[in-house]
């Protein structure tokens, strides 16, 4: 809240009110429609995953869990409430081990698209030293995972706990027999953030605000990172703070990119309370 009332301040309150009452509602619709298909293909992209390990959970249920824990995300920091698809797995007859794995690679597979596309677009506005730092990250996302694979089999060989031993062996299995699993929801990630990129173009239109929609993409997968820093939900103040300077590089004015922030984030949570309100019954033991 500090950091909102912040940016606000800085930005002036008279000026975001006049970009909020500029906005074309004809490209409302559109930009809706963009984000609603972003999180259908977030719930495609967690069925291919399932596939080695679970067939039998129909694509529409895998969608809905996907949907639900994806909203339950929004009120956790660093969205960690999206773990919560293990959960909704195991009542689709998924064992917690492995559901806990696919979930995982999941956010392994959203961080690595993030970091090496957006690393690669900062290379373009700041130079090679931003490379390295996307490069690290990149490094250490990779070692976070051997190792956790590596103590997870120490922890197994001391004492076998039967969802460590399905978290590990289905983890080992995704990295060494479905690595086309592994392209394919990799792929789809890039074309669900490139979806996600271009509704911030159509947001930034409809404030008569347009700029190149490539680096629109990439620096909307930048800020998108923010969102996993568990230190605000859902990045609510880092987000716009990011906006407004990155945006700004590109032409953007800094009213309208933290305008443009802020109506994501209000949509993210109409349309999250909407979800769980609607499809939080399958939190419900049975």
């Amino acid at each position: 809240m500090a950091l909102l009332i912040f940016v606000v301040n800085k930005i002036g309150l008279n000026k975001i009110i006049h970009i909020v009452t500029s906005i074309k509602l004809n490209y409302l619709p559109p930009i809706v429609s963009l984000y609603g298909l972003t999180l259908i293909l977030g719930g495609i992209n967690l069925w291919i995953l399932l596939r080695p390990v679970a067939r039998n959970i129909p694509l529409v249920r895998v969608v809905t869990y996907s949907m639900v824990s994806w909203s339950a995300g929004l009120f956790t920091p660093g969205k960690l409430g999206e773990f919560s698809v293990a959960y909704l797995l195991k009542k689709g007859g998924l064992e917690p081990g492995k559901g806990i794995a696919v979930a995982l690679i999941d956010r392994f597979i959203t961080l690595s698209t993030l970091i090496i596309c957006s690393g690669l677009g900062m290379f373009l506005l700041f130079g090679a030293r931003f490379i390295i730092f996307f490069s690290g990250g990149l490094a250490s996302l990779f070692i976070g995972v051997y190792l956790l694979i590596f103590c997870v089999g120490k922890i197994n060989a001391r004492k076998p706990i039967t969802w460590l031993r399905d978290f590990q062996s289905s983890l080992t299995g995704f990295f060494k027999d479905s690595k086309g699993i592994l392209a394919i929801n990799f792929f789809l990630t890039m074309v669900k953030w490139c979806i996600t990129g271009l509704a911030f173009y159509l947001v930034f239109a409809s404030f008569g605000s347009p700029a190149n929609v490539v680096l629109i993409i990439i620096i909307s997968m930048t800020i998108t990172i923010l969102n996993i820093i568990p230190v605000t939900l859902h990045g609510l103040g880092l987000k716009e703070i990011a906006a407004a300077y990155l945006y700004g590089m590109i032409g953007v004015p800094q009213e309208v990119a933290v305008v443009s922030s802020l109506f994501f984030s209000i949509l993210a949570y109409a349309v999250g309370l909407t979800i769980f309100v609607s499809l939080g019954s399958h939190f419900h033991r049975k």
